[in-house]
């Protein structure tokens, strides 16, 4: 019995030590901690070149080279500024010239203005731009020629309606006006009624060719206030020699006219202005232009004149001419709609000044 049980025993512990290694308990554990290791270390070995990628900086764009500074360009170039310049220069002096023209003149003459450089021609010039004109296209033939446009004022027509027109402030009963009025005799004035305000007001006239602001007396003083008509006396002799404007017999629809005179809104903002108010009588506001065409003469009595030439308060009592400055008319009212709020400028014709004129014994000069 005893020797039985020993082999049995010795066998028992044999057959423990061929057990296969995957049978075995501890393999498995070593083996999941080394697959654990090595998932890890794949994980990391993907994770960290991500993390420097995304620290590390991109490298910057490569610039293109600088193209080479061409130093015959930047003269062409240079040259090129300096035409321009000049250009511009000689521009700025003929419109310094045409402003001491005729005002009148001025849209024919500024449409003629071709700038320095330019290939433009001036209108109705048979002149092409520069070239050899293989290339150009075919010009289509010229259109008929328009209706001609109306004659400049004539030469030295804006200097005489410069010293004509004046400057008027009236003063009666402790109220002051200002208006306008322009030679129509030797000496005489004519304005507007209500500049005038009445037979006994004092009255001062002036402008440059007077030399400054001089005394002046109503003469003539109408009743009817639809006749809105005053004549003013100037003594001394400068006053007499001062040139007076003829007067039209009449004005004729689309007619081309210019009224002349003190807006109150331009005067107020010229220093001269300013200057006579604080004493000095030789300082006159200047003389106001504005252009524009007789719109319609209304058949009234006494009839008016509606006109496009720009007006405001201050310009009553001066004069509307037409292209050859005579006297159409005498600037008296403005009319505003309350709608639209259109103004229309009115003037009473220069035949009722004259008829006033002779009815007072003064000689109006009427053209034919």
């Amino acid at each position: 019995m005893d020797v039985q049980d020993t082999p049995a025993e010795g066998q028992e512990a044999k057959r423990d030590e061929s057990v296969p290694l995957h049978r075995r308990a501890g393999f498995w554990f070593a083996s999941g901690v080394l697959l654990g290791v090595l998932a890890v270390l794949l994980l990391l070995r993907g994770f960290f070149p991500a993390l420097q990628k995304a620290d590390t900086p991109e490298p910057p764009l490569a610039s293109a080279p600088a193209a080479p500074v061409d130093a015959n360009g930047r003269a062409a170039r240079l040259d090129r500024l300096r035409a321009g310049n000049k250009g511009l220069e000689d521009e700025v002096q003929r419109l310094k010239a045409l402003l001491r023209e005729d005002p009148c003149a001025l849209p024919d003459l500024l449409g003629k203005i071709v700038p320095e450089g330019s290939d433009a021609a001036p209108p109705g010039s048979d002149a092409t731009p520069a070239g050899d004109g293989k290339d150009a296209p075919a010009q289509p033939a010229a259109p008929p020629a328009g209706p001609a446009p109306p004659a400049a004022m004539p030469v030295g027509t804006a200097a005489l309606l410069a010293e004509a027109t004046v400057f008027v402030v009236s003063s009666y009963e402790g109220s002051t006006g200002m208006g306008s009025g322009f030679f129509v005799a030797p000496g005489i004035v004519a304005t507007n009624r209500h500049v005038a305000r009445s037979p006994q007001a004092s009255v001062i006239v002036g402008n440059k060719a007077l030399g400054g602001m001089c005394r002046a007396s109503v003469a003539a003083f109408s009743g009817d206030g639809n006749r809105d008509f005053a004549l003013l006396k100037i003594e001394g002799g400068q006053a007499a020699a001062i040139p007076f404007l003829r007067i039209a017999r009449g004005a004729e629809r689309t007619e081309r006219v210019s009224a002349w005179g003190f807006p109150g809104y331009i005067a107020a903002i010229d220093p001269k202005l300013s200057a006579m108010a604080e004493g000095d009588i030789k300082s006159v506001p200047d003389v106001v232009y504005s252009e524009g065409v007789v719109s319609v003469v209304l058949d009234r009595t006494p009839p008016v004149i509606l006109h496009t030439a720009a007006l405001s308060q201050g310009n009553s009592g001066g004069p509307l001419v037409n292209a050859a400055g005579v006297v159409v008319g005498i600037n008296t009212f403005i009319r505003q709609a309350d709608q639209s709020y259109s103004q229309t400028n009115i003037a009473l014709p220069g035949s009722e000044l004259a008829a006033f004129m002779r009815a007072n014994g003064f000689k109006a000069t009427e053209a034919e």
